[in-house]
């Protein structure tokens, strides 16, 4: 039951630097758009990148006291 919950943390681990990368090539693309949105669309666009990425983030910290969990026992 261990190993299925290492090979858990270890596909949540690749799954948010996928979602890091993801947020890269929003954030270009939002900025390349910038002049043609009004600036509470940008700032509201702005706003949801960061709380999904904040989102990802706290999974990461989660798994990763999760495998410390699983090395102490």
């Amino acid at each position: 039951e261990a190993e299925k919950v290492r090979g858990m943390v270890e596909n949540v681990a690749l799954l948010e630097h996928e979602a890091d990368l993801l947020q890269r090539n929003l954030l270009k693309k939002l900025f390349k758009r910038e002049e043609e949105l009004s600036y509470g669309t940008f700032f509201l666009w702005i706003n949801i990148l960061q709380g999904i990425s904040s989102l990802g983030d706290l999974s990461e910290k989660l798994v990763n006291r999760i495998r410390m969990l699983l090395d102490v026992k």
